[in-house]
């Protein structure tokens, strides 16, 4: 035993402080370079120089199994343990950085996808930061709106239907060709098909956007919470009577009493507020009833209160005809138009209604009234000259009567098809064949786009040969919409703005009302 004590244990000792700088050395300069600085090749424990001596390995073994825990707790606490843990932690760290910062670009980028989303399918509600704004409900698809937003920007708030993905698509182009930036910015919002009624189709707009700055002021200082309602067709001008395919009564009835109940709601602080309710509509719009559709669209209106303001969309359109034609014929014998259109019913309802003004439509294939009677004049002052001339007499005051007999003017022309680029193509084929006088035209249209086109029209074609009258609906009803907010804006009342329209358009309305009644009574004689 005395010898173990002096001679194996510190042979062990030593050999087990080499053990140690070994493992530390190379554990150390391996694992943690990548993280932090390596440490020194040499620990700075010195290590004594080691002796060489002979060794019992049956001493040795001996004596290994009452060392043997005492060599792995000083070799993993004092080698293994902290090191190993430094290590660790550091790859654990690093990792863990690495894996936040993915997380939150990938958050980043989801978040303006999502966003991006919203935009689009109308599900993101317009900031607060404009004042002033006039609600518009457009249902499917809205020209007008088109107009209002490059007039007057952000204050108009267009309300939609949610359509398919692509659908959506194509409005947000068409909204970029106003602003570009209107790609990523919230400006309109989208409600689900009948669902106008739905308080919860509402509550995240009113939310976001109703508050007292979201009223407009007039000039004595009342506020007023303008919402409009447009009712009528895409390039559908002038079919009246006729029942609307997109936004009706029912769903902007609707839609002003939720908008009106949550505005409510969110008026905390109790402010003062009067609601102007805009319709833009077909007063001519048959209504169902339980026993058949005997009533009007402005019948209706006029026994209930869904509706402040009624605008007569359609004869706001033939009223801007009806002008151009009394113009243009008040002093000519024969009061003639050709409508060139390629529907049979725009062409029944127009006919019937200037035959209420005593002007007569024709078609484009029938030959005018003032030609044929040109024709018939010259027809006989070339008969009566080749009898004199077969008498041997004098033909010379025949001759100076036909220098007199001039051709007449063209007649004037009415263009409508069913669609924006149908109308413009058709006057450019005519104007290329020189079968119009641009003087004697109305080229009716329903897009702005449409309107944008025959402007082009007047640098390619010379000065000399005039100027085409174009009538835009789109252009036309924004500016109603635009005239009635002027009127509330002066403080008339909605009684007064009501009447005042009427009084404008009255006598056309009642032209209107005689065309329909005569064609709802022509229609079961012809059956």
């Amino acid at each position: 035993m005395q010898s173990i004590r002096t001679r194996i244990l510190p042979r062990l000792s030593r050999h087990l402080a080499t053990t140690r700088w070994c493992s530390a050395s190379k554990l150390q300069n391996r694992l943690p370079p990548v993280l932090w600085r390596a440490e020194d090749e040499f620990p700075a424990q010195k290590i004594k120089p080691w002796r060489r001596g002979p060794a019992s390995a049956a001493h040795f073994i001996s004596v290994g199994w009452q060392l043997s825990l005492r060599i792995f707790r000083i070799a993993f606490s004092s080698i293994f343990l902290p090191e190993t843990l430094q290590a660790s932690r550091s790859i654990i760290a690093g990792s863990m950085v690495m894996a936040q910062l993915v997380r939150t670009v990938g958050q980043l980028v989801s978040a303006g996808e999502r966003f991006r989303l919203n935009v689009l399918f109308g599900s993101e509600a317009p900031l607060k930061s404009v004042k002033q704004r006039v609600i518009r409900l457009c249902g499917k698809e809205s020209d007008v709106t088109y107009v209002s937003l490059m007039h007057h920007g952000e204050h108009i708030l267009p309300v939609y239907e949610r359509q398919p993905k692509w659908y959506q698509k194509q409005l947000v182009t068409q909204l970029m060709h106003i602003n570009k930036h209107w790609q990523w910015k919230p400006i309109f919002w989208c409600v689900e098909n009948n669902e106008y009624g739905s308080s919860i189709a509402w509550k995240p707009l009113a939310a976001a956007c109703f508050s007292k700055h979201f009223l407009v002021q007039d000039i004595n200082g009342n506020n007023l919470l303008i919402i409009e309602a447009d009712a009528t067709d895409t390039e559908d001008t002038l079919n009246l009577g006729d029942e609307c395919n997109d936004l009706n009564l029912d769903d902007a009835s609707q839609a002003f009493q939720q908008i009106q109940a949550h505005f409510k709601r969110q008026n905390k602080h109790n402010v003062p507020f009067r609601v102007l309710r805009v319709f833009l509509g077909d007063s001519m719009q048959k209504v169902k009833t339980g026993g058949g559709p005997k009533l009007r669209l402005r019948e209706r209106v006029n026994q209930s209160t869904e509706v402040d303001v009624f605008v007569d969309s359609r004869t706001v359109i033939v009223a801007a005809i009806v002008q151009w034609a009394k113009t243009l014929l008040m002093q000519e014998k024969f009061k003639e138009v050709v409508f060139d259109t390629d529907d049979l019913a725009y062409f029944a309802k127009i006919r019937n209604l200037m035959a209420e003004l005593g002007i007569h439509l024709i078609d484009v294939d029938q030959i005018s009234t003032a030609q044929a009677d040109y024709e018939e004049k010259r027809k006989k002052l070339v008969a009566k000259w080749s009898e004199l001339e077969q008498d041997n007499k004098s033909t010379e005051e025949v001759d100076s009567m036909l220098e007199q007999l001039q051709q007449p003017q063209c007649t004037p022309r009415l263009v409508y098809h069913t669609t924006t680029n149908r109308t413009v193509m058709r006057v450019k084929n005519l104007l290329a064949a020189q079968k119009i006088d641009l003087n004697r035209c109305c080229v009716l249209v329903d897009k702005v786009s449409g309107q944008e086109e025959m402007d082009k029209l007047k640098y390619e074609i010379p000065v000399t040969h005039g100027c085409t009258h174009v009538i835009c609906s789109s252009v036309l009803w924004d500016e109603m919409f635009r005239q009635v907010r002027v009127w509330a804006r002066l403080g008339n009342s909605a009684e007064a703005i009501q009447a005042e329209l009427d009084c404008q358009l009255g006598e056309v309305i009642s032209m209107a009302k005689t065309a329909l009644h005569r064609k709802d009574i022509e229609e079961p004689t012809n059956k």
